[in-house]
């Protein structure tokens, strides 16, 4: 009785390295943790499942940071609620339904907007902590999924929502003119 088990099992089980299993993991990589989709491309690279390793790289490099599953489908979600949106629609629902800035990110916006072109050195001061970088950063790092696709325009990610003219050793920043209004709007600046 045990082989004939066996024998079932074996008949009904999915190849789980399948064409079509292959198919299936690739379409839920969007959704997984970063750790679960570094897994799987280990395994792909083991077994020679080349589309697999490529589409894991693939969706690595779209990823700023180490997501959790939950995360992942939140940004998923927030790319398909902006799809079809220009950079200042994009910008609205970034900083009003996924998230608002917080309290660092409207200081640096303030200052950022009433001194269009103001150096590094002089954003420092007035934002008085050593994480002024961090917290530009972050204005797109954490809303990700809103701005995935204007990032691929721009040298960095905080370059969605504010220029950046480098030279003589420093960096000067104005809020790209298409977003001030949005900010205006939500009370950001």
């Amino acid at each position: 009785m045990q082989g004939n088990v066996t024998s079932l099992e074996s008949r009904f089980m999915k190849d789980p390295f399948s064409a079509a299993a292959v198919a299936d993991a690739i379409d839920r990589l969007p959704s997984q943790s970063t750790k679960t989709v570094k897994a799987m491309r280990d395994r792909g690279r083991q077994k020679g499942l080349n589309d697999l390793v490529a589409a894991c790289d693939a969706e690595l490099s779209k990823r700023p940071i180490e997501y959790d599953g939950d995360t992942a489908r939140k940004m998923i979600a927030a790319e398909a609620a902006v799809e079809l949106f220009d950079l200042p629609s994009a910008t609205r629902y970034a900083f009003s339904q996924f998230k608002e800035a917080s309290r660092d990110e409207r200081r640096i916006l303030a200052w950022i907007a009433a001194n269009p072109g103001g150096s590094y050195a002089d954003a420092l001061k007035a934002y008085g902590k050593g994480d002024l970088s961090l917290t530009i950063g972050h204005l797109v790092y954490e809303r990700y999924g809103c701005f995935a696709r204007f990032v691929e325009d721009h040298e960095d990610q905080s370059s969605v929502l504010i220029q950046k003219e480098r030279g003589d050793g420093s960096v000067r920043y104005t809020i790209r003119p298409e977003v001030i209004p949005i900010f205006k709007q939500l009370a950001v600046i």
